[in-house]
């Protein structure tokens, strides 16, 4: 008898149990029957399933990601960043994710000296909601990280405002404005240019 012919013609609850053999299997293969043959099959919640049962046994875990509900991912995202020795690459998760999620990821990622599950924060920025990016450039910038000039073009006119300030108000402190100029407005520049006029 072959189980993998009949997975079309089975319901529901034979599915879930078909399932659970599946994840139980130490390789993920139950009388030749795999998580790929089941996924487009299944119910969100076995798939849930599935994949954090497989995820916790170091196996990978990206062709659940299509199939999976956002609690599932919420729940596969919570379980990777328990583990940041975590092999398992984020970079594929990220268009699967609501923005919680992926600001738990941001917030990693900076927490990691903007480095975390093979990501770097700018990886993150299609992702990213205008103030996660504008947090991002700020850090970056106030740390003279030379990514600043990359995420430069993804900030936000507040966030220079609030750079060209914080100089202004501390302007015996060295800032190199110069790859910002064409992404900021033309009072910080002038701001910039007053601020350096008064140092000594």
């Amino acid at each position: 008898m072959n189980i993998k012919s009949m997975i079309p013609f089975l319901d529901e609850d034979e599915l879930h149990q078909l399932a659970q053999k599946v994840a139980e299997s130490p390789d993920g293969n139950y009388q030749g029957v795999t998580y790929g043959n089941l996924l487009p099959f299944l119910d969100e919640e076995d798939v849930d399933l599935l994949m954090i049962s497989a995820y916790s046994k170091g196996q990978d875990v990206r062709r659940f990601y299509p199939f999976a509900s956002d609690d599932g991912l919420s729940k596969l995202v919570d379980e990777i960043l328990k583990n940041p020795n975590s092999s398992l690459p984020l970079k594929g998760l990220l268009p699967f994710l609501e923005d919680g999620d992926s600001r738990k990821i941001f917030d990693a990622v900076l927490s990691h000296g903007g480095s975390f599950g093979g990501l770097n924060a700018s990886d993150l920025l299609p992702f990213m909601d205008d103030d996660q990016v504008d947090q991002l450039f700020l850090d970056q910038a106030k740390h003279h990280d030379p990514k600043a000039k990359n995420t430069a073009a993804f900030a936000s006119e507040d966030a220079f405002h609030e750079l060209v300030k914080e100089y202004a108000a501390h302007p015996e402190e060295s800032f190199d404005f110069d790859a910002f100029y064409p992404f900021m407005d033309e009072d910080d520049v002038r701001a910039v240019f007053q601020a350096s006029l008064g140092k000594k």
